[in-house]
């Protein structure tokens, strides 16, 4: 208990959000993480690029996944890297879940939307590629500007269609913390991101709201500065409104970071984050072994 409680002293909100963009508390929230309760099969190409890379983690030897799911972490679209990832693989496939953790392409390498496509080519791969138990279910999951890449990959048919899958290729999806509902070119950091020759109208995934939209859980914490929970709250509505399967939960006392570290095994105890997900996940259909 006093090491546990040590080590969410040393990660405080204020700390890691200096240093998240260097990933070193990520490195140390790995670092507590049980290394035993899944296999990895790590840095597979997607695509062509070098950054279309993605890891594998399975359940444990001689379990029969649950089904994949797909998590694409966050960074502002200008950083991150899987491997630092490895408690979120952990979790969801000591649980069951097959999880695919892909890197993308950044900025300034790409702008708006090709980090998207780039997820899509992702999604492609585990849909041809993961047969078995890992076929009964297809999740896409993100936290903060992974969020927004798994929202658009559910609610925009586009992505996926270029990529040969059909608007269904999706069971379900949950978003932790993502911007559904901001404007990009009001926020001068991140503007020259969406500037291009797409609209940045096509980054606002609340604009692709439709009752055909898998079902999705929304969390975002009520503490969170950095994205504010109205974009949950009111992607939520409107496909709700739409006659769509959304559900937006709201975490009392939780920022940006800590929904995102709630799903290490450390500080899973910190907000149910893994359970409600794993709750939503398991109430989607099942297609079979």
């Amino acid at each position: 208990m006093i090491r546990l409680n040590t080590a969410l002293k040393v990660l405080s909100a204020p700390l890691l959000a200096l240093a998240l963009p260097a990933c070193s508390p990520l490195g140390l929230v790995n670092a507590l993480v049980p290394e035993g309760n899944h296999r990895v099969e790590a840095g597979t190409a997607y695509g062509p690029e070098g950054r279309h890379r993605l890891d594998v983690y399975r359940p444990p030897a001689g379990e029969v996944s649950k089904g994949t799911l797909v998590f694409f972490y966050g960074g502002s679209w200008k950083r991150g890297a899987r491997q630092s990832y490895r408690f979120v693989g952990e979790a969801f496939a000591a649980r069951g879940y097959t999880t695919v953790i892909p890197d993308y392409r950044l900025y300034p390498e790409v702008r708006f939307p090709e980090f998207v496509e780039d997820g899509a080519l992702a999604v492609a791969w585990a849909r041809k590629n993961l047969g078995g138990g890992a076929a009964r279910r297809l999740v896409l999951m993100g936290h903060s500007a992974g969020a927004q890449i798994a929202a658009l990959l559910a609610l925009d048919p586009s992505y996926l269609a270029a990529r040969g899958l059909p608007a269904d290729s999706v069971d379900g999806w949950v978003g932790l913390a993502g911007p559904y509902v901001f404007e990009p070119l009001k926020y001068r950091g991140i503007r020259p991101i969406f500037e291009g020759e797409v609209p940045a109208e096509r980054a606002r995934a609340i604009n692709f709201a439709r009752r055909a939209a898998p079902p999705s859980l929304l969390i975002h914490g009520l503490d969170d500065t950095t994205v504010q929970p109205r974009n949950s709250d009111e992607l939520a509505a409107r496909l709700t409104e739409l006659g769509a399967e959304a559900r937006y939960l709201p975490l009392e006392n939780i920022g940006h970071i800590w929904i995102l570290l709630a799903l290490a095994a450390p500080f899973d105890g910190h907000a149910p984050v893994v359970e409600s997900a794993l709750r939503f996940i398991e109430g989607l259909p099942d297609h079979g072994a």
